[in-house]
């Protein structure tokens, strides 16, 4: 297919022209592996030199203690932000080592930055010495920092502080080996690939297969116990249970909840179990739909197992409905980006200006630039999009922050780099070619949430700037997108196929229904895997898991029971050791659901009438430009004039899934 959007058919032109050279990210120090030692000496330099402006009082006299402290976050956080996306997804095992090693001494010198009670003094006699200088917006900062303090445990003794620092390296340690190998393929022995005629990879739980004994092979497999995994949950688990209560609290889970809208474990406990409460009454029905698609086959339905849920589902969707990837001709990655450009062009009056990264300003792979502009043509910030699917890149479509947006001493604001990784398509498509499946696409436009929110942010200080606020909030404009995506008029724009003809009526309605079906049984799993990452860092099984009472993979099964028991997996499915959130999200994975159900009344309330409106556009940019700087129920207040409960997310949970269900019924009336 040729492409028809100027900026995609510039970028061959661009890749034989370009012979500029630059670092990553276009600092020339990065042009080398070697350069992130550099980096990283010159952070410690200028972080200790700002430490000792804000303890001796040397910095500007007209700027705030906690103007200070905010740019010493910045000058770490911009290092090692950018070092966490480089290890993570870079194309060159030399680069990723170096960045990790910089990861490794950043995290270090946060913790022990974090217990240096003289930067705690400074900040809080700074509320009283500069009062006549701080606003409401200084004053929350002050707060937020003197939080990360005390979570730190500034104020024990030096022996404990120590241990924080020990504690908070091991934490890195196992979670660095744990996320590594989420993703390592399992292997078929040689006589069951004879047996079955199979190769010797296991990488999906769900093969799309007719045996059902090898589905069960598949699934067992693909999450057999592995003593390594294990061990490393257990560490990861135990050390956080520790480092919690070094620092005064119950548990890990009682340690992450401050400032998110639910505000307590206990209130996050009580949302889960009124989740599986109020969609107990959903599963049967679906349940039904799944065996009917099994009918006159030999296969166990009381209960089900997830691998014959997993395969017996996807029966009934394509029965009803048709494949669905057969839709991917409309899903074009340039007419996506496009369509995705139209959409925040209308809401928010931002274009992209689309490019090849030049020479060493990115690693080797299908990656783009995209610089975003504003009205008055001033750049927002840019994001780069890494499409390929390789080996050295941790799989798994995910948003980086690079560098955060914030205010700087000339008023000007610091532009925010977002890097968005999509296992998109293989090193030979190229990108003018690429379509995506249904799924992917609908990811794409999740992630570029982030991005956007990334983009829109203009705080102050880059401690609150754009997705830096609590985990819930920061996944409400990303789960908002996923709603404009699956709407009937947005898919009529901006799906079409290479012969610019638009998605029709019958085929955007049924991809909905479609990715609608069975969202009762996919809400109960998502509160099933919340709940594990809550209870395993809670104050019963934390401790339990650390000294090997009980196994990750025997608590899961035990919750398993109680939130979804019609879906069976067995009692050894180590479901966990393969959870990859656990790492970044622990004890805050329920987030997905609060902003899931977050996103719905913001939809419902402000743009399922016009999915295009300036006002309410602007409006809710005007909520995301805030970042962390107003708390999760402030923000989500002015967004819907009232901050949503516990109970209200709840029902807008099952409200959407009603709604759900409607549509459903109408496009199957239809086929």
């Amino acid at each position: 297919m040729k492409s028809k959007i100027p900026l995609f058919a510039a970028f061959q032109r661009l890749q034989k022209i370009t012979t500029k050279s630059t670092g990553l990210f276009g600092n020339p120090v990065l042009s080398t592996p070697d350069g992130f030692q550099k980096l990283t000496i010159d952070v410690e330099n200028k972080a200790y030199k700002l430490v000792d402006q804000i303890i001796n009082k040397t910095g500007p006299k007209d700027k705030p203690t906690v103007a200070l402290v905010d740019d010493l976050s910045n000058v770490i956080c911009s290092a090692a932000d950018l070092a966490e996306c480089v290890r993570n997804i870079h194309s060159d095992g030399a680069f990723a080592s170096a960045a990790n090693e910089s990861m490794r001494i950043f995290t270090n010198l946060v913790e022990t930055l974090n217990t240096n009670t003289a930067l705690l003094n400074a900040l809080k006699k700074s509320l009283i010495t500069e009062s006549h200088l701080l606003d409401d917006t200084d004053k929350r900062n002050i707060d937020l920092f003197i939080h990360d303090f005390e979570q730190s445990g500034v104020g024990l003794p030096d022996k404990e502080k120590k241990e924080f620092v020990s504690l908070s390296n091991e934490i890195f340690h196992y979670a660095s080996i744990f996320s590594k190998n989420t993703d390592k393929p399992s292997l078929f022995t040689e006589e069951e690939q004879k047996e079955y005629g199979i190769g010797p990879l296991v990488d999906t739980p769900y093969p799309h297969i007719a045996d059902p004994e090898l589905r069960k092979l598949f699934f067992n497999r693909f999450y057999q116990h592995s003593d390594e995994q294990e061990h490393a949950l257990r560490g990861l688990i135990g050390t956080r249970h520790m480092l919690a209560n070094l620092t005064g609290h119950e548990s890990f889970a009682h340690r992450a909840q401050p400032f998110s809208l639910l505000g307590t474990y206990e209130n996050t406990i009580k949302f889960l179990e009124g989740i599986i409460k109020t969609f107990s009454n959903t599963v049967e029905p679906e349940l039904n739909l799944v065996k009917e698609a099994f009918h006159g086959q030999k296969v166990e339905l009381n209960p089900i197992s997830e691998w014959d849920y997993s395969y017996g589902s996807s029966l009934y969707r394509q029965r009803l409905f048709g494949f669905t990837g057969l839709l991917s001709k409309y899903f074009h990655f340039e007419t996506i980006l496009c369509g995705f450009e139209m959409i925040v062009k209308k809401l928010y009056g931002i274009r992209f200006e689309t490019s090849l990264p030049i020479n060493g300003e990115i690693w080797d792979g299908k990656v783009i630039k995209i610089n975003v502009i504003d009205e008055n043509s001033n750049l927002l910030g840019t994001i780069y999009i890494d499409l390929e699917d390789r080996e050295t890149k941790l799989t798994g479509d995910c948003h980086y922050t690079v560098r955060c947006s914030k205010e700087l001493d000339n008023g000007e604001f610091q532009t925010p780099i977002v890097v968005l990784s999509l296992d998109a398509c293989d090193s030979e498509t190229e990108i003018e070619n690429l379509t995506l499946s249904p799924h992917m696409a609908e990811t794409f436009f999740h992630e570029m949430g982030h991005a956007i929110h990334s983009m829109l942010g203009r705080t102050r200080y880059q401690h609150t700037a754009g997705t830096r606020c609590p985990t819930d909030m920061a996944e409400v404009p990303s789960n908002l997108m996923e709603f404009f995506f699956n709407d009937m008029r947005i898919l009529k724009l901006i799906c079409k196929d290479s012969s610019g003809r638009s998605i029709r009526d019958d085929e955007a309605e049924a991809l909905i229904a479609s990715r609608s079906l069975f969202s009762g049984v996919e809400t109960l799993q998502q509160t099933h895997y919340a709940l594990f990452d809550l209870l395993a860092h809670g104050p019963e099984y934390a401790p339990m898991i650390a000294n090997g009472k009980i196994t990750t993979t025997e608590l899961f099964a035990k919750i398993g029971k109680k939130a979804l028991p019609q879906i069976g997996r067995g009692e050894n499915v180590a479901w966990p050791q393969r959870f990859s959130h656990i790492g970044p999200y622990g004890a805050k994975y329920y987030s997905y659901l609060v902003a899931k159900a977050s996103a719905s009344l913001i939809w419902e309330k402000c743009f399922r009438e016009d999915p295009f409106s300036r006002k309410r556009g602007l409006a809710w940019a005007k909520v995301q430009s805030y970042g962390g700087e107003l708390p999760s129920s402030d923000l989500l207040g002015i967004a819907l004039q009232k901050a949503p409960i516990a109970t209200d997310l709840c029902q807008a949970l099952h409200s959407n899934y009603s709604r759900n269900m409607e549509l459903i019924k109408d496009s199957s009336s239809k086929m």
